[in-house]
């Protein structure tokens, strides 16, 4: 794991089970304040949205909240497909 000026970038290997290769994943993440200044809303709303379980899916480790970073694009475009459908 390490930071950087642009998020948390943690890395975990993997393994598939057809050829049992192992493949380095390197996962950005986003804590509650990075994302919060990417959505451009106050830390609090996160806090609000997790806990009526809406928004972006994340992960608590220890005392903070992880966003991943391909989590909360997929969320952004669902929210436009919602928003197109209607």
């Amino acid at each position: 794991m390490w930071r950087s000026n642009v998020g948390t970038v943690y890395t975990h290997t993997v393994s598939t089970r057809d050829t049992g290769r192992m493949y380095l994943i390197m996962d950005r993440l986003l804590d509650k304040n990075e994302l919060a200044e990417r959505l451009h809303l106050p830390p609090k709303t996160l806090n609000f949205w997790r806990h009526k379980g809406i928004g972006p899916k994340g992960v608590r480790v220890g005392k903070r909240v992880l966003y991943r970073e391909a989590d909360v694009q997929a969320w952004i475009n669902a929210q436009f497909a919602e928003d197109d459908a209607s």
